[in-house]
């Protein structure tokens, strides 16, 4: 516990779990996960916080219990916290998540509410439990949405993609369909187009009547 206060985790996480392996009582090895779960958790090692404090559930003493769950619900939370700024710590700020990502930390934050709730079932004065089911609920209604507001973005997206594409496919077809030669004509259905343009043309031209010569007579 010395090296928790003075804040080196690592050691105090050593020290814990060399006396979990000598302890001999019960009690007392709920109380030391406790401790062990603390540590681990403040050196932001929540798989270890995780186990600590499941084994600490193990106790028959509800004080104990209750604590466990509290920091169990902690835990998860951070986790959750943690993966989705993952991102950034990868050298990608601004990119957003996964879709596992995100059902990973769903997953997560309704356990931490589970966990809550079940601090609070042991001790209904529990404010601090209470107050973080709140929180957690909020940022996971905010999560759910995104994910969903992201998903119809996507399912936008692929739609208009797929209509791009079978525009294309069709354009394709009909420029293949004009270039195609008519083995009757000889012709490609964009060259006898042409054609008929220029026959078309060549007969408003001899429709025009030739301009006459001007003739005057002579009233002098």
């Amino acid at each position: 516990k010395e090296f928790y206060n003075v804040g080196e985790f690592d050691k105090a996480i050593k020290g814990y779990q060399s006396a979990i392996d000598e302890s001999k009582s019960t009690s007392q090895t709920a109380q030391l996960n406790l401790g062990l779960g603390a540590s681990a958790f403040s050196a932001n090692n929540h798989e270890l916080a995780l186990d600590a404090f499941s084994s600490a559930l193990l106790s028959e003493e509800k004080p104990v219990q209750e604590t466990a769950h509290y920091n169990l619900g902690n835990t998860l939370f951070r986790k959750g916290e943690e993966l989705l700024s993952s991102n950034d710590d990868a050298g990608k700020p601004g990119t957003p998540p996964s879709k596992e990502s995100i059902e990973n930390v769903i997953k997560d934050w309704e356990g931490a509410i589970e966990h809550y709730q079940s601090s609070l079932n042991i001790n209904p004065n529990n404010t601090n439990a209470q107050h973080n089911i709140d929180v957690v609920k909020k940022r996971l209604e905010e999560l759910k949405q995104d994910e969903q507001d992201s998903q119809d973005e996507q399912d936008s997206q692929d739609e208009q993609d797929s209509q791009d594409e079978q525009e294309s496919q069709e354009q394709q077809s009909t420029s293949g369909e004009d270039q195609k030669v008519n083995p009757k004509t000889g012709y490609s259905k964009e060259e006898a187009q042409r054609q008929l343009e220029a026959l078309a043309n060549e007969q408003i031209l001899r429709a025009l009547p030739r301009r006459s010569k001007a003739r005057f007579s002579k009233d002098w």
